[in-house]
């Protein structure tokens, strides 16, 4: 994981704020050149993380995401097969992610 991935989403993950580069934490909202791609939402009884990759699915914008989830000790991450994004889970099939781009981590 790159060093800038790894301080921000560690701060994002703390609550706290770091900007490094093109992505920053705001302690909420995770910021990657300037579009929130992750958020905590407090609707329900525990805190969950939301994502979105706000029309930009890049190698940066999967990095990013990859990186809190790496972070979370997650066994899904972003992937691309064919232009087509995923998370691919523990038992390595493919969760296709809704065009719209958002989308949550299933309970493990």
């Amino acid at each position: 994981m790159r060093q800038r991935t790894r301080e921000t989403a560690q701060a994002f993950l703390n609550h706290t704020k770091k900007s490094s580069g093109n992505c920053s934490s705001t302690g909420e909202d995770y910021l990657l050149h300037g579009h929130c791609i992750a958020w905590w939402n407090y609707g329900k009884e525990k805190p969950e993380i939301h994502f979105n990759l706000r029309g930009w699915p890049t190698v940066t914008t999967r990095d990013r995401i990859n990186g809190i989830l790496e972070l979370l000790d997650s066994k899904y991450r972003v992937c691309q097969r064919n232009f087509t994004q995923f998370l691919t889970s523990p038992g390595h099939s493919l969760i296709l992610i809704p065009d719209d781009g958002t989308f949550m981590i299933p309970n493990n």
